[in-house]
């Protein structure tokens, strides 16, 4: 499961997404690194999924090839339509655009929404935590043009205060800007962390080392890349 929301501001689209994968054939969450879940696909096109992380992946690698042939935004939106028909509700996705005009919509179960204000996907019942912590931020803290999206970035940043917001969402806060000129990642970072027991041969090191068992790394793209988001 996961969290994903996005909301309109003017002719501006911000979307927020937790970063946690579930796996229940394994022994844990894969709280960090995760796995990035807004993907930019073009200057004018993002799309964001919930649900079964490989099979969502690969409609939108085939929403993103479908646009470099010269793709419309409806055939996009019929690609990953037919995604959440084929896998039953087991996953689902929003997506905003700018190639026409402002949108933001939301599908799932087979069906494409008409174009909203606010919606998310994944893990529905932490919206009204959401809205709630956004009316308690101050206002007036920035210029009055961007003082409603501040409020509500905070808000989505506040959740993340640990690695784990409930038993399905959790790991790092990511969000995207999306409007008329381009569309961008908000934030940029990288880390890597190991650890090694006592009494460990190098050779065992350098083993578990390459097989993920003892470091992990993440990476988000810098803001020189903007609108150059790519599938890993």
């Amino acid at each position: 499961m996961t969290f994903v929301v996005a909301k309109r501001f003017g002719d501006r689209v911000y979307i927020g997404s937790d970063t946690m994968i579930s796996d229940s054939g394994g022994s844990r969450h894969d709280v960090i690194p995760g796995r990035l879940k807004i993907i930019i696909l073009d200057a004018h096109t993002t799309v964001a999924y919930a649900g079964l992380a490989n099979q969502s992946i690969d409609a939108i690698r085939r929403a993103k090839q479908c646009l470099s042939d010269g793709g419309s935004l409806l055939d996009v939106e019929r690609i990953l339509v037919s995604a959440t028909s084929e896998f039953g509700g087991k996953l689902e996705f929003l997506i905003a655009s700018h190639r026409d005009e402002c949108a933001l919509k939301r599908i799932w179960d087979g069906r494409t929404s008409s174009n909203l204000e606010q919606t998310c996907i994944g893990q529905r019942d932490l919206l009204p935590t959401l809205i709630k912590k956004e009316s308690e931020i101050p206002q007036n803290l920035v210029s009055h043009d961007f003082e409603e999206s501040f409020r509500f970035m905070s808000a989505f940043q506040s959740l993340f205060n640990g690695t784990r917001v409930s038993d399905n969402v959790g790991g790092f806060g990511i969000m995207a800007l999306c409007r008329p000129s381009s569309h961008m990642y908000l934030m940029a970072g990288g880390a890597a962390a190991w650890t090694f027991g006592q009494q460990v041969s190098a050779e065992r090191q350098l083993a578990d080392k390459q097989s993920g068992m003892t470091q992990w790394r993440y990476l988000i793209l810098p803001p020189n890349w903007m609108a150059l988001g790519r599938l890993a």
